[in-house]
């Protein structure tokens, strides 16, 4: 299995009522980015990520060079390519790798 396609959506969802949570409070909304990964099989795993916007779709847009023909069962091969210790050590790579991890999760629980 090959991951063949990457889509990300930037979502807005209202609250009536702030959102609590460990690190204060979201008023009013709160933005979330929504990624797909598709594989040659047919499958879609998804996943997301806190905020959202046209740098956070880009960024996904950007991963498809590094990971269409990757095999979403290794994970630790695209943490390597994605989240290298030597060139993320002051980037959200690790953020966009846990969406794209738990999209690749979703993946193979299917």
């Amino acid at each position: 299995m090959k991951i063949v396609d990457i889509k990300a959506t930037t979502v807005t969802v209202p609250l009536e009522a702030p959102l609590r949570h460990a690190n204060g409070c979201h008023w009013g909304r709160f933005v979330r980015t929504i990624v797909e990964v598709e594989t040659d099989e047919g499958i879609i795993g998804l996943g997301e990520m806190g905020g959202g916007g046209e740098s956070a779709e880009a960024v996904f847009r950007a991963m498809k060079s590094y990971l269409v023909g990757h095999d979403p069962a290794n994970l630790e091969e695209m943490r390597f390519r994605i989240a290298n210790p030597t060139a993320s050590l002051y980037n959200n790579r690790t953020q966009i790798l846990a969406a794209l991890e738990f999209d690749c999760l979703d993946i193979l629980g299917q």
